[in-house]
């Protein structure tokens, strides 16, 4: 078997050789930029590197073309990932296994995925030709040094066609990666009390997040900012929960924290089977106080 990463980011590139060197011989990456090319450079011996601007199809198209029957494609477990994924799944005729998190290996290689909002954990046999995205944060490989043999694709023509071009407010990439995580639920009752969730965000050097409510139905951040089960599924250090009553979805998001503090006025939330640490008081004494004692020490 041979694994092919697909990385659409430079810091996706170590989880993804990670992965694919528990399931594969030999690993191959593909690069759509500059900066992904040169941190393939590190990891893998083989690197294809597409020539133009692409679109998702389009890479599908690379990817099933580069790819045979004893192929793994892995790719990262994010929006793009999963279109690409299921477009080159197709094209290939091969399976596909969404949102990876283990590899358990017993005389045969498992594949690991929580089910159930998190609650439960499938294990699944596979064979090659296979597609699958990986979550991030849960594998790691270091650089090799290796003779790079570097390979020219272009795509073919695909069916998107572009018809207008809009900038879109910074995405919350730095969640997926930030190592401290502030996140705010419905227990923040104005969007003008954002200042104070940036200033404790800003004195801990950590990312904003959000439960689902706070994006979508409030709108007082940018779905982006969405941490849960359909949004952002992060793996700090340290996630501080304010406000957040816990429902299965945005846990689901937060299960691979490694400390997760919660502060809610309700003792009986869900999010406090879940915390390491609970403080059961009003997030707007809280935070102001929190803000001053860490900027003392």
């Amino acid at each position: 078997m041979r694994a092919l990463i697909v990385p659409f980011r430079s810091e996706e590139v170590s989880g993804l050789v990670g992965f694919a060197r528990s399931l594969a011989g030999s690993v191959s990456g593909l690069a759509m930029d500059k900066r992904v090319e040169a941190v393939l450079a590190s990891y893998v011996s083989r690197i294809y590197v597409v020539e133009g601007r692409v679109w998702l199809d389009g890479l599908a198209s690379v990817v099933a073309g580069v790819s045979d029957l004893e192929t793994i494609v892995v790719l990262p477990a994010s929006k793009s990932g999963h279109v690409v994924a299921s477009l080159a799944s197709q094209l290939m005729d091969a399976a596909i296994i969404t949102g990876v998190t283990g590899v358990k290996v017993d005389g045969e290689v498992v594949l690991e995925r929580p089910v159930l909002s998190g609650k439960g954990l499938a294990r699944l046999r596979f064979e090659p030709p296979l597609v699958v995205t990986v979550q991030h944060g849960r594998f790691r490989a270091e650089p090799r040094e290796a003779a790079v043999e570097r390979v020219p694709v272009k795509a073919e023509g695909g069916v998107v066609e572009l018809l207008k071009r809009s900038e879109k407010p910074s995405a919350a990439r730095g969640l997926e990666v930030a190592e401290r995580i502030v996140a705010v639920g419905r227990g923040l009752r104005s969007k003008d009390d954002l200042g104070m969730i940036e200033e404790l965000a800003a004195v801990l050097g950590a990312e904003i997040g959000c439960s689902r409510p706070v994006a979508t139905d409030l709108k007082f951040l940018p779905e982006d900012r969405w941490i849960g089960l359909s949004g952002k599924k992060v793996s700090p250090k340290l996630y501080i929960a304010l406000g957040i009553s816990g429902q299965p979805q945005h846990i689901a998001g937060i299960l691979d924290s490694k400390v997760i503090v919660a502060v809610n006025t309700d003792e009986n939330a869900p999010i406090t089977k879940y915390a390491d640490y609970i403080l059961v008081a009003d997030l707007y004494k809280v935070v102001p106080e929190l803000v001053r004692q860490l900027k003392k020490s």
